[in-house]
């Protein structure tokens, strides 16, 4: 069951009022990316030998809650509603009780670009004064926090339902990815100080502070607060894990309750790009000014400013997987079958 925004939206079929969150050629049927996302790689039985049933509620552009800053799609508030909504009424959408159901969420980026944005706008900001600047930075952290107190609501109101609780379920929380390196971020941070290097590696140096910020008070709200959990931390090579403690408050059956840090595969993509059979790290293969697209689409990490390309999708899946199934693995073990062509739904 997937959860969140462009990241993990599938382009699965949505009423027409929401048809604008599906992306125009030459992006892949709607999906913001060149081919297949990371839940289609982990439904469709590409890295395993068989397929498993995907239940898609994300939407481009989405963030974690319309009332804190409106848009034209679903919120994760509504995407969780909706679920809960089709389990409560059609029960048999769980095949058997042996099933075992993996809830991924992947959210935050829209929330996380506004936030930015707003910030660094701001005249403390814009005035240069390292105290003014940093006032604005620790105001912002106040904002981050409710934001995260939403999305944490949003996971205990899931893992409280009883239907969705009445089988094995697990639960795999995505943190941001390092938008410092993203293409998209670099370009808005020189767009917003025109001619002046000096300011715009400022803007960019935040960037990647709030996204740390974004994933230190997530992983707080989550692990710390809110969900109690217990035993230690584990950190492997590109994920923080831990098991859910036993509480009357969530379903006898839940497994587990993880972190996945996509900024740790993200900053390895990038320092270590021929690890991962990468050419091009720091550009968009389509480039939507000129609309001229990459020769190897395949060797690049990212498909438009923003958004990765199938080929990192499907990275990301793999990493998703064996990080759902304990698998204590290297990476550099795979390398081979890491990066294989990708593939084309039908």
């Amino acid at each position: 069951v997937v959860f969140g925004a462009s990241y993990s939206d599938d382009a699965h079929p949505r009423k027409s009022i929401y048809r604008n969150s599906l992306r125009p050629k030459p992006y892949y049927e709607g999906r913001a990316s060149n081919g297949p996302v990371f839940g289609e790689y982990l439904s469709h039985g590409y890295l395993t030998n068989y397929t498993i049933s995907q239940l898609n509620y994300a939407y481009g552009g989405a963030i974690i809650e319309n009332s804190l800053r409106s848009t034209s799609v679903p919120d994760l508030k509504s995407q969780v509603e909706s679920h809960i909504k089709d389990i409560d009424t059609s029960p048999a959408i769980w095949s058997s009780q042996n099933t075992r159901v993996l809830h991924c969420v992947c959210i935050g980026i829209n929330d996380f670009l506004s936030i930015w944005s707003d910030m660094v706008s701001k005249p403390g900001f814009r005035s240069g004064n390292s105290t003014r600047i940093q006032a604005e930075f620790e105001g912002t952290k106040a904002i981050i926090e409710n934001k995260l107190e939403r999305f944490t609501s949003e996971m205990q109101r899931l893992m409280k339902n009883k239907n969705s609780s009445s089988i094995a379920a697990d639960y795999l929380v995505m943190l941001l990815p390092p938008l410092d390196l993203v293409p998209n971020l670099r370009y808005q941070a020189r767009e917003k100080a025109p001619k002046n290097t000096t300011m715009a590696a400022l803007y960019l140096d935040y960037v990647g502070r709030l996204s740390l910020e974004f994933n230190k008070v997530n992983f707080i709200y989550i692990f710390y607060v809110q969900l109690s959990l217990h035993k230690t931390i584990k950190i492997w090579m590109v994920l923080v894990s831990s098991s859910l403690k036993s509480s009357k408050d969530y379903g006898s059956k839940i497994g587990f309750v993880k972190i996945f840090d996509t900024e740790a595969l993200f900053r390895k993509a990038h320092n270590n790009p021929s690890q991962f059979d990468f050419l091009n790290v720091n550009e968009a293969c389509w480039n939507s000014s000129s609309n001229l697209i990459c020769q190897n689409p395949d060797h690049w990490a990212f498909w438009d400013t923003l958004h990765p390309t199938t080929a990192f999708h499907k990275i990301i899946a793999r990493e998703l997987m064996f990080s759902a199934n304990d698998d204590k693995h290297q990476s550099k073990k795979a390398k081979s079958n890491l990066h294989t062509k990708t593939a084309t739904l039908t």
